[in-house]
């Protein structure tokens, strides 16, 4: 092998299939709306007009979350305050998504964010154990 194109190579940053750099990908709220309604009209099966009122209350959503906060800073009062602010945020979130979604998608849409759900609680739990080792 081309010793310039090995140097080259090896220097790149290795990725696996599937990963991506998110330093690198810092969409802008309506562009995450975008690639996330869209994502939902594919495994959803939309039409036209839930797309597009998904669309929007996606861009809505997206566009009022505030930035992450260091919980850990917060009091027990502060917590508590945005815990009842995100679950409400979420329960408007579902109703307003129930109105676009027929019943069969909406129990897709259920099944779908549940496992994601474990997904993400079990990579948190594989890195708190990793880091009591």
């Amino acid at each position: 092998m081309n010793k310039r194109i090995l140097i080259i190579l090896l220097s790149l940053p290795m990725l696996s299939l599937g990963q991506t750099e998110k330093k690198d990908q810092k969409f802008t709220p309506e562009q995450r709306a975008i690639i996330k309604s869209k994502e939902l009209a594919l495994k959803l099966d939309l039409n036209e007009s839930q797309e597009t009122k998904l669309l929007d209350l996606m861009k809505t959503t997206w566009s009022s979350k505030p930035k992450r906060i260091k919980h850990e800073n917060l009091s027990r009062d502060e917590r508590y305050v945005l815990s009842i602010e995100y679950l409400n945020s979420q329960k408007e979130f579902q109703k307003e998504l129930k109105k676009i979604l027929t019943e069969d998608q909406f129990e897709s849409w259920l099944q779908m964010s549940k496992k994601q759900m474990r997904k993400h609680r079990m990579k948190r739990f594989q890195k708190k154990w990793k880091e009591t080792d």
